[in-house]
């Protein structure tokens, strides 16, 4: 499943809000649901999902019981893969010429 596949479920928050605590604030306003925030005042142009990776949401799309979670991550552990190389796609897509990161949302979740 990719990424934006995960997405399909999010509470779309169109609403301008802060990456300095007003992220977690509607969070917990919606209690911890799957958010994807459109307006983020200090990152226009961006967007930012949070409360994605749940163990909750983890083991539905894995198709696990929450307690067989740990014995999966153990498994995963100790029989690793190689990465798959890509040279084509999104990823490889350039949108800056220099990394900025206070030009990204990176929410600030506590005070």
């Amino acid at each position: 499943m990719a990424f934006r596949d995960f997405l399909g479920s999010a509470k779309h928050v169109d609403d301008e809000v802060s990456a300095i605590h007003g992220m977690f604030a509607t969070s917990k306003a919606n209690n911890h649901e799957l958010l994807l925030f459109n307006n983020i005042k200090e990152a226009p142009g961006h967007r930012s999902a949070l409360n994605l990776l749940t163990r909750a949401r983890l083991c539905n799309v894995l198709g696990i019981a929450p307690e067989s979670f740990l014995d999966l991550l153990r498994w995963a552990m100790n029989n690793p893969i190689g990465p798959e190389i890509v040279e084509s796609g999104a990823v490889m897509e350039q949108r800056q010429e220099q990394v900025n990161l206070h030009s990204i949302p990176i929410p600030h979740h506590w005070p």
